[in-house]
């Protein structure tokens, strides 16, 4: 159960990041809308993993993890392109 609350703090913690960034370089919006998407997916990965039930754990988190930062790369490639 601590090891669950940490990550869901990580994963706070590296989304502000994201979006602390997107502000400091002066990136477009379509960078915004994709950490608003990796956000959400973020969130829906700790719907699918319950403290209690870990059985889905490993196959989500990274799965999740890599449309995380897929998303995010795309993001930034475009609103820099752009």
């Amino acid at each position: 159960v601590n090891a669950f609350r940490i990550s869901k703090i990580l994963d706070i913690v590296s989304i502000l990041g994201l979006l602390w960034l997107g502000v400091w370089m002066n990136l477009e919006i379509i960078y915004f809308v994709s950490c608003l998407v990796a956000t959400s997916l973020l969130a829906y990965k700790y719907v699918l993993i319950k403290p209690n039930d870990l059985s889905k754990m490993s196959m989500t988190f990274m799965r999740i993890n890599a449309f995380v930062s897929t998303t995010i790369l795309l993001g930034t490639l475009t609103s820099v392109i752009i």
